[in-house]
């Protein structure tokens, strides 16, 4: 599992959206995803600069360990088990955004 992240901006289906953030952001191409399951929407707002998002979670299973190829967004990596991403500094909320994706 990784964390990528997108803006719909325009009509683009969630999927193509998805595997567009997964080959621009980490380098893995479709061919490289076993199969794809989307959460339910969950809304956060950032008060801090009020502003509400509408979050699809999404998660790819990976039929093994790609090459990944990171884009200009990102500059490390590293595979974890979903259960221990309390323990890393990400952005807010991520563990609940994973949570969500796997319907829990």
């Amino acid at each position: 599992m990784g964390s990528v992240a997108g803006y719909i901006d325009d009509f683009t289906p969630l999927k193509e959206k998805m595997l567009e953030e997964i080959r621009e952001e980490k380098g893995i191409s479709e061919k490289d995803i076993k199969s794809i399951h989307i959460g339910r929407k969950r809304d956060r707002t950032d008060k801090a600069i009020g502003k509400k998002w509408a979050i699809y979670p999404a998660i790819a299973y990976l039929k093994k360990k790609p090459r990944i190829r990171l884009d200009w967004e990102h500059s490390k990596y590293r595979w974890i088990d979903p259960k221990g991403l309390k323990r890393f500094k990400t952005f807010p909320h991520l563990d609940q955004t994973f949570r969500g994706a796997l319907n829990l």
